[in-house]
């Protein structure tokens, strides 16, 4: 119960009781455990690029064929309810420059990314690469050393 109703029970003078052993008993078993994972996805590649498009904060859904979509504007995640939602809170927004190292977003989920060996999971490697995939951007272009004309070592 959400401690708004307790205060709202003590301001309208109702008499009641909680057994703090039990909700300790109960919050101390396993089963009453929420297990959430977070992430922080950051750019691996080598390439410096002008960033056109990223995925936006929310809530998005890892669908059967590992695609990853947007669900809904979301900036709280504690509404999710399965492995297969999680949060996405965006680092990078187009015109931002992605580069080796770059944190791109962050992502948070019901369960473990993690197995005890300190693999990814299949399904962390399935949430990377669909975020991943919603960005593009335009790659730099080095430039050039403006030509030498002999004229410019005249002297004088």
């Amino acid at each position: 119960m959400p401690l708004f109703l307790f205060h709202l029970l003590e301001y309208l003078g109702v008499d009641y009781e909680v057994d703090i052993g039990e909700i300790n008993e109960r919050w101390s078993r396993e089963a009453s455990v929420d297990v959430w994972s977070q992430i922080i996805i950051k750019e691996t590649g080598d390439e410096v690029e002008l960033l056109t498009r990223t995925p936006r904060t929310g809530i998005y859904r890892l669908t059967e064929d590992a695609r990853v979509a947007f669900r809904s504007w979301g900036n709280d995640w504690h509404g999710i309810t399965s492995e297969s939602q999680a949060f996405y809170l965006r680092i990078l927004a187009p015109g931002d420059y992605r580069y080796p190292g770059a944190d791109l977003g962050a992502l948070v989920t019901r369960g473990r990314l993690q197995a005890d060996d300190n693999r990814l999971e299949d399904r962390c490697k399935r949430w990377i690469s669909g975020i991943r995939a919603q960005f593009a951007g335009t790659p730099l272009v080095p430039q050039q050393p403006a030509p030498v004309s002999p004229q410019s070592f005249k002297m004088a």
